[in-house]
């Protein structure tokens, strides 16, 4: 159902595209463009979705549209990771990161760019960065009461803390993000499950590792988070 939703999707965004030929780019457009590159990146279109936030990111420059650029720059950067092309992915991000601090962004894309940001950093391995991010977010949450939101960030840092072998215990920091999000019922509970089975299998521990990944991909359809358990329960298996 959800695989036909963006599809749905997909389709009214290039019909508002098509009314929109006669006319100036505009914000419009690259609000339209953005989204477009956002459902072909979730679909895995890795060359459709870069073509589109590229054009996105085009205007969103010459428009000052802060807002969609962030998101432009965060989505490249997740392109690039998937591509095997860590540096580039982190230099997108710096520069979202810098227009985050500058807090033009409204509060829901902020947070939703700050996750995407340190899921990036941390398939690319910077961690150092990741921790700032996930940092960076949590005192936003703090400041605007985003109960229940904060608990993927401190997940996040779990899963930083159990990779780079931190002091202090990521496994209770991880099984208590995972309770905070199904108490206040977020959607973001399936991500904590992963990072929960990360922390779990990093220490070995790989029946509790299995029984995360399984309860978060039997959350939803299969979209990008999902995969990335589908592709760590593999590892288990292997």
């Amino acid at each position: 159902e959800e695989v036909g939703d963006r599809a749905a999707a997909e389709r009214h965004l290039r019909e508002a595209l098509r009314l929109l030929e006669h006319r100036a780019p505009g914000p419009e457009e690259v609000a339209l463009r953005n989204d477009l590159g956002q459902l072909a990146l979730a679909r895995g279109a890795l060359e459709e979705a870069e073509s589109q936030l590229l054009l996105a990111l085009k205007l969103a420059s010459r428009h000052a549209e802060a807002a969609e650029e962030v998101l432009t720059l965060a989505a490249l950067g997740d392109v690039a990771t998937r591509r095997g092309d860590p540096v580039a992915a982190v230099a997108r991000l710096d520069v979202a990161l810098a227009i985050l601090g500058e807090g033009w962004l409204p509060l829901e894309r902020a947070t939703r760019v700050y996750a995407a940001g340190v899921r990036t950093l941390l398939l690319a391995h910077d961690y150092e960065r990741a921790r700032a991010w996930s940092g960076a977010a949590l005192v936003l949450c703090r400041e605007n009461g985003l109960v229940g939101l904060d608990a993927l960030f401190h997940a996040y840092i779990a899963a930083i803390d159990v990779a780079t072998a931190s002091p202090g215990d990521p496994l209770a920091a991880a099984l208590g993000a995972v309770d905070e999000l199904r108490r206040t019922e977020r959607g973001e509970l399936r991500e904590a499950l992963r990072v929960l089975g990360f922390v779990h299998r990093v220490r070995g521990d790989l029946g509790p590792a299995r029984r995360a990944y399984e309860e978060a991909i039997a959350m939803g359809a299969q979209d990008a988070r999902s995969s990335l358990a589908l592709v760590d329960l593999d590892g288990i298996d292997a």
